[in-house]
Protein backbone atom coordinates (compact mmCIF):
# COMPACT_ATOMS: atom_id res chain seq x y z
CA UNK A 1 0.00 0.00 0.00
CA UNK A 2 1.47 3.06 -1.03
CA UNK A 3 1.66 6.38 1.32
CA UNK A 4 0.67 9.51 0.66
CA UNK A 5 3.40 11.45 2.33
CA UNK A 6 1.82 14.82 1.12
CA UNK A 7 -0.66 14.01 3.48
CA UNK A 8 0.79 11.84 6.36
CA UNK A 9 3.42 14.57 7.03
CA UNK A 10 1.53 17.53 7.96
CA UNK A 11 -0.48 15.13 9.83
CA UNK A 12 2.16 14.42 12.10
CA UNK A 13 3.49 17.95 12.15
CA UNK A 14 -0.18 18.86 13.79
CA UNK A 15 -0.11 15.87 16.34
CA UNK A 16 3.38 17.36 17.92
CA UNK A 17 5.54 14.10 16.15
CA UNK A 18 8.99 15.99 15.23
CA UNK A 19 9.53 14.48 11.39
CA UNK A 20 12.91 16.58 11.60
CA UNK A 21 16.45 15.39 12.76
CA UNK A 22 17.27 16.31 15.87
CA UNK A 23 19.62 18.96 14.77
CA UNK A 24 17.14 21.22 13.55
CA UNK A 25 15.98 21.98 17.20
CA UNK A 26 19.36 23.20 17.85
CA UNK A 27 18.13 27.13 17.78
CA UNK A 28 17.04 28.59 21.25
CA UNK A 29 16.25 32.12 22.27
CA UNK A 30 15.21 32.88 25.64
CA UNK A 31 12.40 30.49 26.44
CA UNK A 32 11.59 29.58 22.38
CA UNK A 33 13.12 26.48 20.32
CA UNK A 34 12.89 26.17 16.55
CA UNK A 35 10.20 23.71 15.83
CA UNK A 36 7.91 24.17 18.68
CA UNK A 37 4.41 24.71 17.24
CA UNK A 38 2.46 27.60 17.67
CA UNK A 39 -0.12 26.70 20.16
CA UNK A 40 2.86 25.86 22.40
CA UNK A 41 4.40 28.94 22.26
CA UNK A 42 1.25 30.51 23.48
CA UNK A 43 0.65 28.39 26.24
CA UNK A 44 4.38 29.53 27.45
CA UNK A 45 3.54 33.09 26.91
CA UNK A 46 0.68 32.85 28.74
CA UNK A 47 2.44 31.55 31.53
CA UNK A 48 5.32 33.74 31.27
CA UNK A 49 3.02 36.75 31.65
CA UNK A 50 4.27 37.60 28.08
CA UNK A 51 1.96 39.53 26.30
CA UNK A 52 2.23 38.46 22.38
CA UNK A 53 0.57 40.59 19.38
CA UNK A 54 -0.17 39.42 15.65
CA UNK A 55 2.10 42.01 14.22
CA UNK A 56 5.28 43.70 15.36
CA UNK A 57 3.97 47.16 15.05
CA UNK A 58 1.38 46.60 17.83
CA UNK A 59 4.23 46.85 20.35
CA UNK A 60 2.93 49.63 21.02
CA UNK A 61 -0.79 49.94 21.03
CA UNK A 62 -1.19 47.80 23.69
CA UNK A 63 -5.17 45.81 24.22
CA UNK A 64 -6.10 46.45 20.47
CA UNK A 65 -5.29 42.88 19.09
CA UNK A 66 -7.62 39.72 19.61
CA UNK A 67 -4.37 37.57 20.69
CA UNK A 68 -3.26 40.44 22.95
CA UNK A 69 -6.90 40.41 24.57
CA UNK A 70 -6.79 36.24 24.10
CA UNK A 71 -4.32 35.99 26.49
CA UNK A 72 -5.28 38.62 29.10
CA UNK A 73 -8.59 36.77 29.58
CA UNK A 74 -6.43 33.66 29.47
CA UNK A 75 -8.68 31.76 26.90
CA UNK A 76 -6.81 30.11 23.95
CA UNK A 77 -9.60 29.72 21.01
CA UNK A 78 -7.88 28.11 18.05
CA UNK A 79 -10.03 30.29 15.93
CA UNK A 80 -7.02 33.66 16.72
CA UNK A 81 -4.59 30.93 15.58
CA UNK A 82 -5.95 30.03 12.10
CA UNK A 83 -4.51 32.86 10.10
CA UNK A 84 -1.11 33.53 12.32
CA UNK A 85 2.27 32.72 11.16
CA UNK A 86 3.95 35.25 13.32
CA UNK A 87 3.37 36.39 16.64
CA UNK A 88 5.69 39.47 18.44
CA UNK A 89 6.44 40.96 21.92
CA UNK A 90 8.96 43.83 23.85
CA UNK A 91 11.30 42.98 25.61
CA UNK A 92 14.30 44.71 27.92
CA UNK A 93 17.41 42.95 26.98
CA UNK A 94 20.62 44.61 28.15
CA UNK A 95 19.30 47.62 29.47
CA UNK A 96 17.75 48.16 25.79
CA UNK A 97 14.03 47.61 24.78
CA UNK A 98 13.92 45.47 21.74
CA UNK A 99 11.20 43.66 19.10
CA UNK A 100 11.02 40.30 18.97
CA UNK A 101 8.84 38.46 16.37
CA UNK A 102 8.56 34.52 16.47
CA UNK A 103 8.09 33.04 12.84
CA UNK A 104 5.71 29.95 12.00
CA UNK A 105 5.03 27.95 8.85
CA UNK A 106 1.69 28.91 7.76
CA UNK A 107 0.30 25.37 7.93
CA UNK A 108 2.01 23.29 10.59
CA UNK A 109 2.30 26.57 12.50
CA UNK A 110 6.17 25.20 13.67
CA UNK A 111 8.55 27.58 14.20
CA UNK A 112 11.08 28.52 11.87
CA UNK A 113 12.75 31.55 12.67
CA UNK A 114 13.07 34.62 15.46
CA UNK A 115 14.14 38.27 14.59
CA UNK A 116 15.23 40.12 17.65
CA UNK A 117 15.82 43.93 16.78
CA UNK A 118 16.80 47.07 18.78
CA UNK A 119 15.74 50.52 16.89
CA UNK A 120 17.23 54.16 18.04
CA UNK A 121 15.35 56.65 15.40
CA UNK A 122 17.54 59.52 14.85
CA UNK A 123 17.88 62.23 11.81
CA UNK A 124 21.70 63.41 13.38
CA UNK A 125 24.61 63.03 11.11
CA UNK A 126 23.18 59.20 9.39
CA UNK A 127 26.31 59.20 7.33
CA UNK A 128 28.72 58.66 10.46
CA UNK A 129 26.73 57.03 12.38
CA UNK A 130 26.32 54.00 13.38
CA UNK A 131 24.03 51.92 16.02
CA UNK A 132 25.71 52.17 19.17
CA UNK A 133 29.06 50.58 18.34
CA UNK A 134 29.55 49.50 22.11
CA UNK A 135 26.49 47.65 22.17
CA UNK A 136 27.17 45.87 19.07
CA UNK A 137 30.21 44.94 19.97
CA UNK A 138 28.91 43.96 23.54
CA UNK A 139 26.25 41.38 21.45
CA UNK A 140 28.34 40.18 19.21
CA UNK A 141 31.03 38.90 22.00
CA UNK A 142 28.71 37.41 23.77
CA UNK A 143 27.41 35.55 20.51
CA UNK A 144 31.01 34.53 19.88
CA UNK A 145 31.85 33.44 23.25
CA UNK A 146 28.98 30.73 22.44
CA UNK A 147 29.19 30.02 19.29
CA UNK A 148 32.88 30.99 17.84
CA UNK A 149 34.06 33.74 15.71
CA UNK A 150 31.38 35.04 13.33
CA UNK A 151 31.53 34.99 9.37
CA UNK A 152 31.44 38.07 7.95
CA UNK A 153 29.17 38.94 4.76
CA UNK A 154 29.47 42.52 4.26
CA UNK A 155 31.31 45.40 5.43
CA UNK A 156 30.69 48.74 3.48
CA UNK A 157 32.70 51.22 3.99
CA UNK A 158 32.42 53.57 1.61
CA UNK A 159 32.58 56.80 2.26
CA UNK A 160 30.24 56.95 -1.22
CA UNK A 161 27.72 55.31 0.83
CA UNK A 162 25.06 56.71 2.66
CA UNK A 163 23.85 54.25 4.77
CA UNK A 164 26.42 51.79 5.85
CA UNK A 165 25.29 48.23 6.91
CA UNK A 166 27.72 45.47 8.31
CA UNK A 167 26.64 41.51 8.51
CA UNK A 168 27.97 38.41 9.83
CA UNK A 169 25.79 35.38 10.85
CA UNK A 170 27.08 32.36 12.81
CA UNK A 171 26.70 28.28 11.95
CA UNK A 172 25.29 27.25 15.48
CA UNK A 173 24.78 23.73 14.41
CA UNK A 174 22.98 21.89 11.70
CA UNK A 175 20.74 23.80 9.38
CA UNK A 176 20.56 26.87 12.06
CA UNK A 177 21.97 30.06 11.56
CA UNK A 178 22.30 33.09 14.03
CA UNK A 179 22.58 36.70 11.48
CA UNK A 180 23.22 39.65 12.44
CA UNK A 181 23.01 42.65 10.55
CA UNK A 182 24.15 46.85 11.79
CA UNK A 183 22.75 49.96 10.04
CA UNK A 184 22.72 53.73 11.63
CA UNK A 185 19.39 52.80 13.32
CA UNK A 186 18.95 48.74 14.13
CA UNK A 187 20.86 45.83 14.98
CA UNK A 188 19.13 42.80 13.88
CA UNK A 189 19.75 39.36 14.72
CA UNK A 190 17.82 36.32 13.01
CA UNK A 191 17.63 32.85 14.42
CA UNK A 192 16.69 30.73 11.48
CA UNK A 193 16.20 26.89 10.79
CA UNK A 194 16.53 26.59 7.15
CA UNK A 195 14.77 22.95 7.32
CA UNK A 196 11.97 24.06 8.70
CA UNK A 197 12.02 27.49 6.46
CA UNK A 198 12.28 25.99 3.59
CA UNK A 199 8.57 24.06 4.42
CA UNK A 200 7.72 26.88 5.50
CA UNK A 201 8.14 27.91 1.83
CA UNK A 202 6.22 25.08 0.06
CA UNK A 203 3.31 25.45 2.55
CA UNK A 204 3.14 29.16 1.21
CA UNK A 205 3.38 27.72 -2.38
CA UNK A 206 0.37 25.59 -1.46
CA UNK A 207 -1.93 27.99 -0.24
CA UNK A 208 -0.96 30.51 -3.17
CA UNK A 209 -2.06 27.62 -5.43
CA UNK A 210 -5.26 27.03 -3.73
CA UNK A 211 -6.41 30.39 -3.52
CA UNK A 212 -5.53 31.16 -7.26
CA UNK A 213 -7.89 27.88 -8.00
CA UNK A 214 -10.35 29.56 -5.69
CA UNK A 215 -10.16 32.73 -7.59
CA UNK A 216 -10.60 31.22 -11.05
CA UNK A 217 -13.47 29.59 -9.84
CA UNK A 218 -15.07 33.00 -8.02
CA UNK A 219 -14.20 34.71 -11.45
CA UNK A 220 -16.16 31.92 -13.35
CA UNK A 221 -19.20 32.05 -10.90
CA UNK A 222 -19.21 36.59 -11.25
CA UNK A 223 -19.31 35.77 -15.30
CA UNK A 224 -22.38 33.59 -15.17
CA UNK A 225 -24.32 36.28 -13.64
CA UNK A 226 -24.57 38.04 -16.76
Amino acid sequence: MKMDLKKIIPALILTGISIFPQHCRAFKFDKWESGMSLPAVVELAQKENIVLYKSSAALTQKGIDPIARMFVNHQINPKFLEDVDRVSYGINLLKKWAGVTLLFTPTSKRLASIILQWTEYTTDGLKDRQFDPEFTADVRHSLEKKYGDAIEVTKQDDENILFKTYSCYWKIGGTDTISMTTDYKSLRLVYNNRTITELAEKESAVIEKQAAVKEKIREAEDKEKF
